[in-house]
């Protein structure tokens, strides 16, 4: 988990291990556990249950948190070693606080992640083997259908009768059916038998090989001091929104908006990061309605998607401006005391 300094990142780890408000924090490189277990796989399904799963036994997620401070970069050779290339996932994290920087932050921490791996003297295959399975990932992405409602919004057939959840179990680190061979959710085999899809023009430009979630955290900002205090509009929140929905488009990442302090999505993001890293059932679908609550996971987005934003009505106008134009820095003491206050409040 890569971001600034007061991004909120401890107390998102803390929301997803189910803790309090409160979280110690610590310095230089912290490590979490998340304890997974069947309760993680409670009503995550199929709609009544269909293709649900149990967990025999328990398993803990390895959270590796890096301090804020891009000179604590090099600590991220234990969080990260050559060996574990294949068995992580980065969290980039990002604060709504203050938008106008939120960009630049994601980036800076995007090309720390990329300049490491490239030093991890990997094998060209095995690197090569890593990007091609994210991006059939990506291209194979298919909506979940959920209360007889497609990822499209069309009606769909009855949901089937419940069957009995299927059961998996721990092995080297990863959950499998018994009498299956072990996988890696990360990065699955190619099925012979699929068609491979082409991307959409710039998308996924850039791949490591480490899949990625983009999180926004301190989303109630938006409705808060932004809006209250700053005076951005609705149609600011969805230039930010395209902006974002383009980066994570570039690095194949999915993007989740989160608020520790009210937390909204953090038990969402939990159950996509478990779906992501174990292969366990997520069936929420992406949604983009509200400026506050994101959520598209990794292959649902396109540039046309994502160009709706800008389409039409005041947005539509700011299309070709500056980002630091639509999204200014505030001015003055006084508005850097609100926001350092607001912020301060939200804690994440």
């Amino acid at each position: 988990m890569l971001g600034d300094i007061g991004s909120g990142k401890t107390a998102l780890v803390s929301r997803l291990r189910g803790g309090d408000d409160n979280p110690r924090r610590g310095h230089g490189l912290e490590y979490h556990c998340l304890e997974v277990s069947a309760a993680d796989t409670s009503g995550a399904g199929s709609v009544g249950g269909v293709g649900g799963v149990s967990i025999e036994g328990d398993t803990r997620l390895g959270v590796w948190v890096l301090d804020g401070d891009p000179r604590h970069q090099n600590l991220l050779r234990f969080a990260l070693p050559k060996a574990a290339y294949q068995h992580t996932l980065a969290v980039l994290v990002g604060s709504a606080e203050a938008p106008w920087a939120l960009l630049d932050s994601l980036q800076q921490w995007a090309d720390i992640l990329n300049r490491h791996v490239d030093r991890l003297g990997l094998d060209p295959d095995e690197v090569k083997e890593a990007r091609e399975s994210l991006v059939r990932q990506f291209v194979d992405y298919a909506e979940p259908e959920v209360e007889g409602v497609d990822g499209a919004g069309n009606a769909t057939s009855p949901v089937a009768a419940p069957t009995p959840p299927q059961p998996l179990v721990v092995d080297a680190g990863h959950l499998r059916r018994p009498g299956a061979a072990a996988a890696n959710p990360l990065h699955p085999p190619a099925d012979p038998d699929k068609v491979a899809l082409p991307l959409p023009d710039g998308v996924f430009t850039c791949n490591s090989g480490v899949p990625l979630v983009v999180v926004i955290t301190k989303a109630d900002l938006m409705a808060g001091s932004l809006e209250r205090d700053f005076d951005y509009k609705e149609e600011q929140f969805d230039y930010l929104q395209y902006h974002l929905r383009m980066f994570c488009l570039k690095y194949g990442a999915a993007l989740v908006y989160t608020s520790a302090r009210e937390d909204r999505n953090c038990s969402l993001l939990r159950q996509y990061l478990l779906h992501r890293v174990y292969g366990l059932p997520c069936q929420q679908p992406a949604y983009v309605l509200e400026r506050d609550c994101v959520f598209v996971p990794a292959g649902w987005d396109s540039p046309a998607k994502a160009a709706l934003l800008l389409a039409g009505g005041p947005a539509a106008a700011l299309a070709q401006s500056p980002y630091h134009e639509v999204l200014p820095k505030p001015s003055g003491s006084g508005a850097a005391a609100n926001l350092a206050g607001a912020a301060a409040a939200t804690s994440g």
